[in-house]
């Protein structure tokens, strides 16, 4: 046992602590009644959805944007020399 002891007390214990989330008294009905989740599940949807539109429309945008520009090799080879300094 005295050999033992030389590694107690060496490191920290790390614990995971768990919480839940229940609601307490009327709280239920009320998120029943008002149909909370069903709400914010439709909100997720429409954001999903509303998130590829304006996705789609910065694309676009970024290549309408950059569809004239072009670099020919010895600005790219100064702007790789200037990158060096």
């Amino acid at each position: 046992m005295k050999d033992l002891a030389q590694f107690t007390g060496k490191y920290s214990v790390s614990k995971t602590l768990r919480f839940a989330l229940r609601p307490q008294g009327k709280t239920g009905d009320f998120i029943k009644s008002k149909n909370v989740l069903k709400q914010d599940e439709d909100r997720a949807d429409q954001y999903r959805k509303a998130k590829r539109i304006i996705d789609l429309y910065h694309k676009d945008f970024i290549e309408r944007a950059l569809q004239g520009v072009t670099f020919s090799i010895s600005d790219l080879n100064k702007l790789e020399g200037s990158r060096r300094t």
